[in-house]
């Protein structure tokens, strides 16, 4: 995935020739700076004690946030290690592969060639590969573009999704850019919780008060117990789960809670490592999919180009288009080697 000595140094030329120093912040931005360093400054240091070494290293992801965003100007967060480390995909040789499936499918010209157009927001890296992109929001559109394909669910039909792991809110961003107007729940860490307000404001996704009673807009929690507030009790809209690398880095315990939450929305897009740590994470899913009985079609399969690492795709047989695959029909996993 990592590029060549020559090659590396020849991008790294290619970026500095494509920067643009920031303008001084408008009034709009200084205030939702001054936001975020208050929701900083009214939280404590995230403490290690008692933790995995994974949550360890987390711990020390949120604490590095915590520090740059009052040590450094936030609107180039994009640019800082720790969120470039843990949440962002640069010109990684994936992408290029990403990047021409997307150019292949049928909805490149009326979907996907929009979609990927980048945002100046947290001052990100374009993609040498396409300018008007970066590696981060090809992969993310990527991820969608196979959610589409594989279970037949119109991502802009959409009437509530939760996201565990919102990241810095990119695929937010993207899921409302293909016309979705529902209900946006994402669960995260208090700290990113905040970075993501900071990014949907400045993009301009509408974020809602966490009491909040509307049906519609972007709810940002970080305690798991909360999310069934914001999750109607029977819904008729469509509904769709999204966790990338996320669900599988977790706890088993509160993987189980999100889990059980979701477990009968229409649609779920899963990615994951084979194994984290000592958690063999094919299997987990593996036996949470049979605890759900005839639920849902799945389909689980490799990432060809992430050795490693596989998707899970679920959908209710109901809202399955017939003609999207000629994979089994039953409610079997179709499971790709």
């Amino acid at each position: 995935m990592v590029m060549g000595l020559l090659p590396r140094r020849l991008l790294q030329i290619w970026y500095r020739l494509n920067d643009r120093p920031l303008d001084f912040p408008t009034p709009r931005e200084q205030m939702l700076i001054e936001e975020l360093r208050d929701t900083f400054r009214r939280s404590l240091p995230a403490l290690a004690s008692r933790c995995s070494e994974a949550e360890k290293v987390w711990v020390d992801h949120r604490n590095q946030l915590r520090d740059l965003v009052f040590r450094e100007d936030p609107r180039q967060f994009l640019r800082w290690d720790s969120i470039v480390y843990t949440m962002y995909v640069g010109d990684a040789r994936c992408i290029g592969q990403e990047l021409k499936h997307l150019k292949r499918s049928s909805k490149w010209n009326t979907c996907w060639k929009t979609l990927v157009e980048e945002s100046p927001v947290g001052n990100p890296r374009r993609s040498v590969m396409f300018p008007r992109s970066s590696g981060n929001v090809i992969h993310h559109t990527y991820h969608l573009c196979q959610l589409e394909e594989k279970t037949g669910i119109n991502i802009g039909d959409l009437g509530l999704v939760v996201e565990f792991g919102g990241g810095y809110g990119s695929m937010c961003r993207l899921i409302h850019k293909i016309g979705f107007r529902g209900r946006y729940v994402i669960l995260d860490l208090p700290e990113f919780s905040a970075l993501q307000r900071f990014y949907l404001q400045l993009v301009g996704v509408p974020i809602c008060p966490f009491d909040s009673a509307d049906e519609n807009g972007v709810i940002i929690v970080s305690d798991v117990h909360s999310i069934a507030k914001h999750i109607p009790a029977s819904f008729t809209s469509k509904s769709a789960f999204i966790a990338t690398w996320s669900i599988s880095e977790a706890p088993l315990e509160l993987r189980q809670s999100v889990l059980t939450l979701v477990s009968q929305f229409d649609a779920l897009l899963i990615a994951y490592q084979e194994r984290f740590e000592d958690i063999d994470n094919f299997s987990f899913f593996a036996d949470w999919r049979g605890s759900l009985g005839g639920s849902h079609i799945w389909f689980d399969e490799q990432i060809n180009h992430l050795p490693g690492n596989r998707y899970l795709f679920g959908v209710k047989p109901t809202f399955f288009a017939k003609d999207v695959a000629k994979e089994d029909k039953s409610n079997k996993c179709v499971s790709r080697k």
